[in-house]
């Protein structure tokens, strides 16, 4: 196997963070394929994985791939060149050799030698020599990523905050009414602190491996900021096209369309692991202690908007999935 694809890159942050971004920046090079949200070890926390998957684990997990295969398809030719998405032809070439790989026992029994073969898979479908995996939420399982893959490069996006909630807040207009309940400052803001603080964690520890890139410099300075990426995970500089791709996020640097609350919940948890990761806090409003009691009133609405709708994304109950994000 290529010395490459023992080296592979995993991007990761918290979401509407720039993610989708320099995934679709790197799939424009030759080399490199980035699979979407394969949501692989979110999964694997959900089946209790211990060493050896068990067969019940193994069809479980064989569902779970082809289900992310699938939802990474598009008959639509404009859809697929700006999301890197599989054809119709190319996703069911994919599952027969996915479905193959598991029935024929051709994949040994393990959560990372099942995930490299996934993504060699996926990446030579592309014909692409090095493969990568795109899941924000990925940031909170990097131990268990470096111990299955030690050469790994990790590329995290961090945002201003206060612009994360911002973009989180509306998301729904692209994303539908869906959307729009999932978003409250409290757990918004408690899920920025714990990706930025999951990283400086790791970077403690695998600094060699890390890469914090800021979205505003990826987005302000996207030549420059590309290039250290490509020399970080050691590839030769493409020139990359940034207004090409099209944009996942929203009302970028406009803090005032948060209300004043907002901005009081956000500057409360995340202020210090803002300063250490290089953003500054706006001001407490005078109505700061009201702010607070409004968030918590509102939180219980939350919970019960989201348990449902979390158990099916994640296969875990809302609880347990916070558990790492909180």
């Amino acid at each position: 196997m290529d010395e490459k694809m023992l080296s592979p890159i995993f991007i990761v942050g918290a979401p509407r963070s720039g993610t989708t971004l320099v995934t679709e920046m790197l799939n424009r090079h030759p080399k490199i394929f980035i699979f979407n949200e394969s949501l692989y070890y979110d999964f694997s926390l959900s089946l209790n994985i211990k060493g050896r998957l068990s067969h019940k684990q193994l069809i479980q997990m064989k569902e779970h791939i082809c289900q992310r295969i699938a939802v990474r398809s598009n008959s639509d030719k404009s859809l697929r060149e700006l999301f890197t998405l599989f054809s119709p032809q190319e996703k069911e070439a994919l599952l027969e050799e996915i479905r193959d790989g598991f029935d024929e026992f051709k994949i040994k029994p393990y959560r990372g030698s099942i995930f490299q073969w996934f993504m060699f898979s996926a990446a030579s479908m592309k014909d692409k020599q090095r493969w990568g995996e795109k899941t924000p939420s990925h940031v909170f399982y990097l131990h268990q990523i470096l111990m299955d893959f030690p050469e790994a490069k990790v590329i995290n996006m961090i945002r201003d905050p206060y612009d994360f909630l911002l973009s989180y807040k509306y998301a729904w207009q692209r994303g539908g009414e869906k959307l729009k309940k999932i978003y409250h400052p409290i757990i918004t803001s408690l899920l920025w602190r714990k990706s930025a603080s999951a990283i400086n964690e790791i970077e403690r520890e695998y600094g060699g491996n890390v890469l914090t890139i800021r979205y505003e410099d990826l987005v302000e300075n996207s030549r420059e900021t590309f290039g250290f990426v490509l020399s970080f995970i050691g590839e030769d500089y493409v020139d990359v096209n940034i207004t090409s791709l099209g944009k996942n996020t929203s009302f970028k640097n406009n803090k005032s369309v948060l209300d004043l609350w907002e901005k009081d919940i956000c500057g409360f948890i995340c202020g210090k692991v803002m300063k250490k990761s290089g953003y500054y806090r706006v001001e407490p409003s005078p109505f700061f202690y009201l702010s607070i009691i409004k968030a918590l009133l509102l939180l219980p609405i939350w919970f019960l908007n989201n348990t449902l709708s979390f158990f099916r994304r994640y296969n875990v109950h809302l609880i347990r999935y916070f558990t790492k994000r909180i």
